[in-house]
């Protein structure tokens, strides 16, 4: 798929291409390495899912732009300036989403489950991203040759799309313990949950007099 993005946008040369899809998964690796050391944490899951998907669907529009402005020309074995500034966008594309939609959805369905559901949980995450992940794979080629930048301008509104969800639907765990996130996600209230702290508490206290006897207080005889 990135080959073909690659070709689409002026590297016609098969060997040129291939290089910039090199580039383009090794800028993928070290962009996630960096943000899961020290940006997952520091920004939090939902600033970093929509900040990427603002960034992500800047640079959708940006190449979409100058694809429809400045067309490669396919007789030319000459890349344009257009196609450069193009292929920078794809690489400043791909740095966004792995500060932001690559690893942070990963991240997020761990922590979201209880435990008895998180295995399960986990699992259709996983599912549902390798399905999509092919579907995207198979679509985007044969959109690229029928619809040409529209294509990029479409791959924009998705991103959009996904930073409204977010900001509309999607709730913060940065910080957050796995105990909280019942609160949180309102499967219990801060009510019950203190009551049934205290019951706990109060509990222990009486199994621990009935088994070593009342606390006496500093001074008092026995």
């Amino acid at each position: 798929m990135v080959f073909e993005i690659f070709q689409s946008v002026g590297l016609s040369s098969t060997d040129s291409s291939l290089f910039a899809t090199g580039i383009y998964g090794t800028v993928k690796i070290v962009a996630t390495a960096i943000f899961l050391y020290i940006g997952i944490d520091r920004w939090g899951r939902k600033k970093s899912l929509i900040g990427g998907a603002a960034w992500m669907a800047s640079m959708m529009f940006i190449i979409g732009s100058v694809l429809a402005t400045h067309p490669p020309n396919p007789d030319s074995n000459v890349v344009s300036r257009a196609s450069i500034a193009m292929v920078t966008m794809i690489y400043l594309y791909v740095i966004g989403y792995s500060f932001s939609w690559g690893p942070t959805p990963w991240v997020y369905i761990g922590e979201i489950f209880p435990t008895r559901l998180r295995s399960y949980g986990v699992g259709v995450g996983s599912v549902t991203q390798w399905l999509f992940n092919f579907v995207v794979t198979e679509f985007t080629p044969h959109a690229v040759n029928k619809l040409g930048w529209k294509t990029f301008l479409m791959f924009a509104i998705f991103c959009t799309a996904m930073g409204i969800t977010v900001f509309l639907c999607v709730k913060e765990t940065k910080g957050r313990t796995l105990e909280e996130m019942d609160v949180l996600f309102g499967t219990i209230d801060v009510e019950q949950r203190n009551a049934d702290v205290e019951a706990t508490l109060q509990k222990h206290d009486v199994e621990h007099e009935e088994h070593v006897g009342p606390t006496k207080a500093p001074g008092e005889r026995a």
